[in-house]
C-alpha cells in the first residue's frame, strides 16, 4: 500500500496509487484537500466502481478490471467511456446508433473535424429527416449543436439517451 506524489509544476499533480490499496474497500477516496484539487485545475477526481473483468477507455488504452470489484480514480483530465457505453460497428441497428458510433469515434479520438465530423453530422442529418416526432428532431437538434460547440462528451451522452428512449431509429 503506497501513495506517492510527483509534483512537475504546481499546475500538475500526479499520484501513483497501488492496485493493492484502490481495491482496499477501507481506502477513503474523497480524502484529498481543496488545495491539491485547484492543482488538478478545479476538476473534481473521477471515482469508477468496475465490476469484475468490466472494460473501461481511458485515452485511447483498454483498462479491464481484476476478479473483483475494484475502484479506478482519475485526477487529471482523461477521455473515458465505460464498455457498456462502446457501440461496436457490426452492432449497429438504427440511424441512433451510427451518429452515436460516429460521435463516440470523435470523442475517443479527439478529432473534431474531418471525415469522423462530416460521418456524425450525415447521421444526424439523416435521423432528423426520418424522424416524424418533435421531440426526437429536438434531440438530434441539440446533439448536433453540442458536437458543432466542440461539447463531443456531452452530444454522446445526450445521444445515448436519445437512443435509449428514441425508439428504433
Amino acid at each position: 500500500m503506497t501513495l506517492r506524489e510527483n509534483t512537475a509544476s504546481s499546475e500538475n499533480l500526479i499520484r501513483v496509487v497501488s492496485l493493492n490499496t484502490l481495491m482496499n474497500s477501507k481506502v477513503r477516496v474523497n480524502h484529498w484537500s481543496l488545495s491539491k484539487v485547484e492543482k488538478l485545475g478545479n476538476h473534481m477526481p473521477l471515482k469508477l466502481s468496475l465490476r469484475p473483468s468490466e472494460a473501461v477507455i481511458v485515452n485511447g488504452a483498454v483498462v479491464r478490471n481484476g476478479d473483483r470489484r475494484g475502484i479506478m480514480v482519475i485526477e487529471n483530465r482523461a477521455k473515458v467511456l465505460r464498455e457498456k457505453d462502446v457501440v461496436f460497428p457490426e452492432t449497429i441497428e438504427s440511424l441512433a446508433e451510427h451518429a452515436y458510433f460516429a460521435i463516440m469515434q470523435i470523442y475517443l479520438t479527439g478529432e473534431t473535424d474531418g471525415a469522423l465530423y462530416e460521418d456524425a453530422t450525415m447521421a444526424l442529418t439523416d435521423l432528423a429527416a426520418i424522424s416524424r416526432d418533435d421531440l426526437l428532431k429536438q434531440r438530434v437538434l441539440d446533439v448536433s449543436i453540442l458536437l458543432a460547440d466542440a461539447k463531443v462528451y456531452e452530444a454522446l451522452s445526450k445521444c445515448r439517451k436519445m437512443i435509449k428512449t428514441g425508439g428504433p431509429l
